[in-house]
């Protein structure tokens, strides 16, 4: 199968204030694929096969992939070439002092074949804290740019931590697959 090159947004948009839009575009109907859904007692729903876990209090409410027109990303995780792909994440428990919160952010994107296609440390350094509130929803960017090699998938591995507690940190892991 034919390979791709991600390129990420440099950036996690963290916030209440920055949720994913689409107001100058055509309004789509949004497709649930209630295959890939993974929804537990406590009504956590996490889609894509994303593997996520939280430690320090954090609870992770929701976990799934969209892509730019705000379509749910189906069962497959296919991407194309050219397409933005955003893992979202709907947070609770985050804490933080004096109503602010510091973020860490790292990815690391590798091919099936161990090809790092990118290894940010932390994409939010010198950035600083932000409100609390703005802590629930946090959301990663990745773009495929063009297709050059031969593999059949992208492992994402990212972690989100609190640079004022050290104990609270999400990790977790997905694939995205070659269309």
């Amino acid at each position: 199968m034919k390979g791709k090159t991600i390129l990420i947004v440099a950036a996690i948009t963290l916030g209440l204030g920055a949720v994913f839009s689409c107001s100058n575009k055509k309004e789509e109907k949004v497709t649930v694929f209630e295959t890939s859904e993974s929804k537990d007692s406590a009504g956590i729903v996490i889609r894509n096969n994303i593997q996520v876990k939280g430690s320090g209090g954090l609870a992770v409410k929701q976990a799934y992939m969209m892509r730019s027109n705000g379509s749910l990303v189906n069962d497959s995780n296919n991407v194309k070439v050219g397409e933005v792909i955003e893992l979202r994440m709907l947070v609770d428990g985050w804490k933080g002092k004096d109503g602010k919160i510091a973020l860490g952010g790292s990815e690391n994107i590798a091919t099936d074949n161990n090809q790092v296609a990118l290894d940010v440390k932390d994409m939010f350094e010198g950035q600083p804290a932000i409100p609390l509130e703005k802590a629930n929803i946090i959301r990663i960017q990745a773009t495929v740019t063009k297709a050059d090699q031969n593999f059949n998938y992208y492992l994402t591995k990212f972690k989100v931590w609190n640079k004022m507690d050290s104990t609270q940190t999400l990790t977790g892991e997905y694939k995205l697959y070659n269309k």
